[in-house]
């Protein structure tokens, strides 16, 4: 009965960290300290949008710090409306950064990833023209929480779904350090 539980859980969440991996090759590094960064498509800016380049497509903000034993990621477009900056979505996740830093909810399930793992876990979104956020955790910071896991699994499509923009416009990494 446990080992059904846990492949129903194995099934639904990827382990493959799309984000984190094509993050690493623009040349992200993943510190400790809180730091920003801007992907971009060209330099030509919009006159709509300032977060948009001439062709419509808009910079990829990245934040990332550093909470607890996780290393947190922000990834997010914007665009302006009637000058308040909107997200359009922010998806924030987590990940360890090596087999010691395994939330402890998978080790309770009786998983053990390998040392090269790297799992991206989703922690929120949020869309701000729509009024929506959502968390993936009933209470992040208890390990009694429970876990979203569709919308876990629907996070992890969409972060799957940006990379691939990403790579298909040729982004390239500006550097917005704060």
């Amino acid at each position: 009965m446990f080992e059904k539980e846990i492949n129903k859980i194995m099934d639904q969440i990827s382990l493959e960290a799309p984000m984190l991996k094509y993050l690493l090759t623009k040349g992200i590094p993943f510190d400790d300290e809180q730091k920003a960064y801007k992907l971009k498509h060209c330099e030509k800016r919009s006159t709509d949008n300032p977060y948009a380049c001439e062709h419509g497509l808009m910079d990829l903000h990245v934040d990332t710090w550093r909470e607890n034993q996780f290393q947190i990621v922000s990834v997010c477009f914007y665009y302006l409306q009637n000058g308040d900056m909107m997200r359009d979505p922010d998806i924030v996740f987590r990940f360890n950064k090596s087999n010691l830093e395994v939330d402890q909810r998978f080790l309770s399930l009786g998983l053990t990833p390998n040392q090269d793992m790297l799992m991206e876990i989703p922690l929120s979104y949020r869309l701000d023209s729509m009024g929506i956020f959502h968390e993936t955790y009933d209470d992040p910071n208890s390990l009694k929480s429970k876990m979203n896991l569709k919308l876990i699994r629907e996070l992890q499509g969409m972060l799957e779904d940006t990379v691939r923009h990403c790579r298909t416009w040729n982004y390239y990494l500006e550097d917005a350090e704060k």
